[in-house]
C-alpha cells in the first residue's frame, strides 16, 4: 500500500506550527499591555514612582519560548515614615499590605484619594498586579484559542 499526495498536507502542518508560536507570542505581549494598563489604574498613588514602575519584562526561555514578566519597582529610594526604603521594598508592601500597613500607619494619601475618585469602577489597593492578570486571565485564553483556530483555518 502506497499513499500519496501528503506533502501539501504536511506542508500545511508546518506552516501551521511555525505560525502559532507568533500569534501566541502576539497574544501574550497584547494581554500584558492591558495589564499593566489596568495595573496602573489600581495601585496606589503617593508620589506617582510606583505607577510609574509597572512595566513588562520580556525574556525567551528554552527553544525561544517567550516569557512575559509584569514587575512594579526598581531603583531608586521612596520615604517612608523617618527613613528611606528602596522602590522594591515599597511595592512589595503596597502590593502585600497597603490597607494593613500603609493605610493603618498614614492613612490613604491626598493623591490615591483622588485617583480613587476619579476611578470609582476600580479599588485602589493592594494585590494591584494579581488583580489586574486575573481580570485578563479569561480574554487571554480566549483570545489565543481563537488566534490559533483563525491560523488553522487559514
Amino acid at each position: 500500500m502506497k499513499v500519496t499526495g501528503l506533502a501539501p498536507a504536511i506542508l500545511r502542518l508546518r506552516n501551521i506550527a511555525d505560525t502559532v508560536p507568533s500569534t501566541a507570542r502576539k497574544q501574550m505581549t497584547r494581554s500584558a499591555e492591558r495589564i499593566v494598563k489596568v495595573a496602573k489604574i489600581l495601585v496606589p498613588r503617593d508620589t506617582g514612582l510606583l505607577e510609574e514602575s509597572i512595566r513588562i519584562e520580556k525574556s525567551y526561555g528554552t527553544r525561544g519560548r517567550l516569557q512575559i514578566d509584569i514587575v512594579a519597582g526598581g531603583t531608586g529610594e521612596v520615604l517612608r515614615g523617618d527613613g528611606y526604603i528602596t522602590l522594591d521594598q515599597y511595592a512589595s508592601v503596597v502590593h502585600e499590605h497597603y490597607e494593613d500597613w500603609v493605610i493603618r500607619t498614614n492613612g490613604m494619601g491626598p493623591n490615591t484619594l483622588a485617583k480613587q475618585a476619579a476611578n470609582p469602577e476600580h479599588v485602589i489597593g493592594s494585590k494591584f498586579l494579581e488583580r489586574a492578570a486575573v481580570a485578563e486571565e479569561p480574554k487571554l485564553e480566549r483570545n489565543i484559542i481563537q488566534s490559533i483556530l483563525q491560523v488553522t483555518e487559514q
